[in-house]
């Protein structure tokens, strides 16, 4: 597989993302075609993401201010475009009205939550269930059911 995967430093800086992605998928083409272990492969892929995105997140704020040094917004980079921004972010906890809407909103997903469960234990198209709450015989519709498969790696 080391054949195939690129080190770091070896996609070259003049490689648009484009031509990154158009590589990767070529590597992809040629893992699955080559008789490698799939499932190890993707479990040390797994492993490089981890790897990788624990490494942006621990130079992202340094990173970030040294960008700043250079004293322009947006500039190019190693043949990147780099931009520095700035976004707002708001705390409207202070607002009792927010507040109380919020707490609404979380009275309402709690409901659907419950909701869901109940709908889960219609058998059938459409049946009757007991609602908790009022104790009333409801009609009701059961949820289209859609089975698809999915791979969990944990390292």
């Amino acid at each position: 597989m080391s054949e195939i995967l690129k080190p770091i430093e070896t996609i070259g800086r003049q490689t648009t993302k484009k031509g990154i992605v158009e590589l990767a998928k070529a590597h992809a083409g040629q893992i699955m075609e080559n008789g490698y272990d799939l499932l190890k492969v993707y479990v040390e892929l797994k492993r490089y993401e981890a790897y990788l995105d624990t490494i942006i997140q621990e130079i992202k704020d340094s990173t970030t201010k040294k960008a700043a040094e250079k004293g322009e917004r947006d500039f190019r980079y190693a043949n990147a475009r780099v931009i520095i921004g700035k976004r707002t972010k708001y705390h409207y906890e202070g607002d009792l009205k927010w507040r109380l809407l919020n707490d609404e909103l979380e009275r309402a997903k709690q409901e659907r939550k419950a909701r869901e469960t109940l709908l889960k234990q219609v058998e059938g198209e459409t049946g009757e269930i007991v609602n908790p709450e009022t104790g009333e015989v409801e009609q009701a519709t059961a949820p289209i059911r859609e089975v698809v498969s999915q791979i969990i790696i944990r390292l």
